[in-house]
């Protein structure tokens, strides 16, 4: 389920992204939301991999892999934060429709992540 929810994010991220294409260089403000669109997009394709290693790895306990592969979730799980707070911020300084969308992307990314970790306690 989780890989298909973080598709049906990617679309509307992906439609923000294009609108914005658009009227990114007239001024400041709308250069902001351009640049939050393009984090929350990193931010999507970071969790989508995650969620992809994570059904990956199965029942088998993280600790089993190798470093790299360890190290690969470690630099995947800090761009899906990073790239949700720069959305934020993107959000806070962007207007109308944008501005709802990339603050409620940036608040329903990391709960899906935190939701995501308390699924995989019991294995």
């Amino acid at each position: 389920m989780g890989v298909a929810f973080y598709i049906l994010i990617a679309v509307p991220v992906l439609v923000g992204l294009r609108r914005s294409l658009r009227d990114r260089h007239l001024d400041r403000r709308h250069f902001v939301p351009f640049v939050g669109f393009i984090a929350a997009l990193v931010s999507v394709t970071a969790a989508t991999l995650g969620e992809v290693y994570l059904m990956w790895l199965g029942l088998r306990s993280p600790y089993h892999n190798s470093v790299a592969l360890n190290v690969l979730v470690a630099i995947l799980s800090l761009s899906e934060l990073l790239g949700c707070a720069v959305a934020f911020v993107g959000g806070l300084f962007s207007t109308g429709r944008r501005r709802i969308f990339l603050i409620a992307f940036a608040v329903l990314l990391p709960f899906m992540f935190f939701i995501e970790g308390l699924a995989r306690q019991g294995t």
